[in-house]
C-alpha cells in the first residue's frame, strides 16, 4: 500500500490523499486551503490550489484513472474540487452530504457535485470494493451523519483516514461509537491535526458549550435583537443555535438558504426541532426566493411564507437571535435597517468569503457604522489534545500522519508515545 499526500501535509485544509497498489488507486477528500491567499487586488484562481492528480479531472489526458473518490464531508476545504472529477470515476459520498450541496447548488447556480455519485449508507456497514482495496466508511461525528472515517484495507495492511473527526462532536470528545469502529493496531492513522495549533482560551471549545454560551448571551442581552453570523453549511452550529432559541423562548430569524438546508437536515433524520413559527421565522431575500422559484420548489416557499417577517419588524425591540451575513449587509442597508450597538455573536472563519470581498468590505463598515459588540465563537468543535491523545492511545495505532494542519512538527511533542511520521506535500510512503 503506497500514499501520497498531495496537499494537507502543511496546510489546515485542502487535504487530498492519494492510497495505491498496483493500478488501483483511491483518492480521500479534495479540497481548498483555508488559508489560501486571494492574491493582489482581490484577485482569485482558485484552479493553482487543485491537488494535481494524474488521471481524476475531466480535463485529463492521462487513460489510467483514478479508482475511485472518497469523500469525509462537505466543507469547502475538503471538498471544493469533486466537481470537476471525470464521470468515470465514482464519486462515494453520504445522503446529507448529497443533500446539502444539491441545496447549495439551487442558490449559487453552481455546480458543485460530480456526474458520477454514489451513496454511502454507513448505517449498513458495507464495505465498498474499489480496485484492489476494501473500504469501509465510519461516522465521526455524534451529531453529524455526514462526517466520515475510512477505514481502507488491501494486502494485509489497514489504513484509517479520519476526515473531520469529531468536528460536529458536540461534546469536543471523540465519540465512543466510532472509538468501538475503528480497528485497534492499525498499520496507518491519518488524523487532523489542527488540534495541535495554539487553543484560544476566549473561544468556545465545544457545541455543548457554545449552546450554553448563546443561551446565556440571549438571556443577559439588554439591546434586541441580538445578531449572529454563522455558516449555515456548519449544521451542527446550526442545531445549537436552533436549541439556544427554544432554550429562551427566542425567535430564530434565518434566512430562505438557511432554512431549506435545514429542512434537508431534518428530512434525513437529524434531531432537529420543526420550522414552526413559534421558533423560527424567516426572511425572504429576493435572490433565495427567485432561486427556489426556478428550481421548482413552490411547496416549500409557501410553507416558509407562513414563517415570514418583513425586514422592517427586525428592529423591533423583540426577543429574537437574527442571522446577518456578508451576503445580507446590502439589502440591510437599503432598507435603512438601523441595528446600532446590537450584540453580533461571531462563529465564522474570515477567510470563507473568497470572491465577496466587496460584500465582506460591506459589512465590516455596517459593523463600524453601526457600533455592533462583537462576541467571537469557535467555529466548530474538533478534538481536542486531551481527547485525541485518549483516542490514540485506545486504537494504538503503529504510525501517526498529521494532516490537516499548520503544525505538524507539534505532534511529536504532543503525542510522544506514538509513532509520529512527519511528510511533505507529493512524497510518497510506502506501508
Amino acid at each position: 500500500m503506497n500514499i501520497i499526500i498531495h496537499k494537507g501535509t502543511h496546510n489546515t485544509g485542502g487535504t487530498c490523499i492519494e492510497i495505491f497498489k498496483g493500478a488501483s488507486r483511491l483518492i480521500f477528500d479534495l479540497g481548498l486551503p483555508l488559508n489560501t491567499d486571494p492574491g493582489p487586488d482581490y484577485g482569485f484562481e482558485f484552479e493553482q490550489y487543485r491537488p494535481k492528480v494524474k488521471g481524476l479531472y475531466k480535463d485529463s489526458k492521462e487513460t489510467n484513472f483514478v479508482s475511485a473518490v472518497f469523500l469525509s464531508h462537505f466543507h469547502p476545504e475538503h471538498s471544493k474540487f469533486i466537481s470537476e472529477i471525470h464521470p468515470r470515476i465514482p464519486v462515494y459520498l453520504t445522503e446529507s452530504v448529497f443533500a446539502v450541496m444539491k441545496s447549495l447548488e439551487i442558490f449559487s447556480g453552481t455546480k458543485l457535485l460530480p456526474e458520477n455519485v454514489k451513496l454511502l449508507k454507513t448505517n449498513e456497514q458495507k464495505a465498498v470494493t474499489a480496485g484492489d482495496f476494501s473500504v469501509t466508511a465510519v461516522p465521526a461525528g455524534e451529531d453529524a451523519p455526514d462526517t466520515l472515517a475510512f477505514i481502507i484495507r488491501c494486502g494485509g495492511k489497514t489504513a484509517v483516514y479520519a476526515g473531520g473527526m469529531a468536528d460536529y462532536c458536540r461534546k469536543g470528545m471523540v465519540p465512543e461509537s466510532f472509538i468501538q469502529e475503528i480497528p485497534k493496531n492499525a498499520d496507518l492513522l491519518l488524523v487532523e491535526g489542527a488540534i495541535a495549533e495554539a487553543e484560544t482560551e476566549n473561544l468556545v471549545k465545544t457545541e455543548i458549550l457554545f449552546e450554553d454560551e448563546a443561551v446565556n448571551t440571549i438571556n443577559y442581552a439588554t439591546a434586541w435583537p441580538v445578531l449572529v453570523n454563522f455558516n449555515p453549511l456548519n449544521t451542527a452550529r446550526l442545531l445549537s443555535l436552533s436549541r439556544a432559541c427554544k432554550k429562551t423562548n427566542t425567535i430564530f430569524v434565518i434566512d430562505l438558504l438557511t432554512a431549506f438546508i435545514y429542512a434537508q437536515a431534518r428530512s434525513l433524520g437529524w434531531d432537529m426541532p420543526d420550522l414552526h413559527p413559534g421558533l423560527f421565522n424567516i426572511l425572504f431575500f429576493d435572490a433565495h426566493e427567485k432561486a427556489l422559484k426556478n428550481n421548482n420548489q413552490a411547496e416549500f416557499l409557501t410553507r416558509m411564507f407562513n414563517n415570514s417577517i418583513k425586514f422592517a419588524e427586525i428592529t423591533e425591540k423583540r426577543k429574537r437571535l437574527v442571522q446577518f451575513r456578508p451576503c445580507h449587509a446590502d439589502a440591510y442597508n437599503r432598507k435603512k435597517l438601523y441595528l446600532t450597538n446590537k450584540t453580533l455573536i461571531y462563529s465564522q472563519y474570515d477567510n470563507a468569503y473568497y470572491g465577496q470581498e466587496q460584500q465582506s468590505a460591506q459589512y465590516r463598515q455596517y459593523i463600524e457604522n453601526h457600533n455592533l459588540k462583537i462576541h467571537y465563537a469557535r467555529t466548530n468543535a474538533p478534538a481536542y489534545v486531551e481527547n485525541l491523545k485518549e483516542f490514540l492511545d485506545l486504537v494504538t495505532p503503529r504510525e501517526v500522519v498529521p494532516v490537516h494542519t499548520l503544525n505538524p512538527e507539534m505532534f511529536g511533542g504532543l503525542f510522544e508515545n506514538h509513532n509520529i511520521r512527519m511528510c511533505n506535500d507529493g512524497e510518497m510512503f510506502r506501508l
